[in-house]
């Protein structure tokens, strides 16, 4: 929360804001979880489209496993 409080001062609307929340928890969830951020992000990205509603879930970086390591 301490990084974006200042990046939040500068949001133009509540969307906004929840958008950049809802990342810095993401990344903040990789950081526990000891897993690589940009990796994860980029996993996701290339995956969402193929993955089905009900399945999104798995791509939570709670349940991801980086091939790489």
């Amino acid at each position: 929360m301490v990084m974006g409080k200042k990046a939040y001062l500068f949001c133009r609307d509540l969307d906004a804001c929840k958008r950049a929340a809802m990342m810095y928890s993401l990344f903040g969830a990789c950081k526990v979880l000891d897993k690589n951020p940009e990796r994860w992000l980029c996993y996701v990205l290339k995956h969402i489209d193929s993955t089905p509603e009900d399945k999104l879930y798995t791509l939570l970086p709670e349940f991801w496993e980086d091939e790489e390591q």
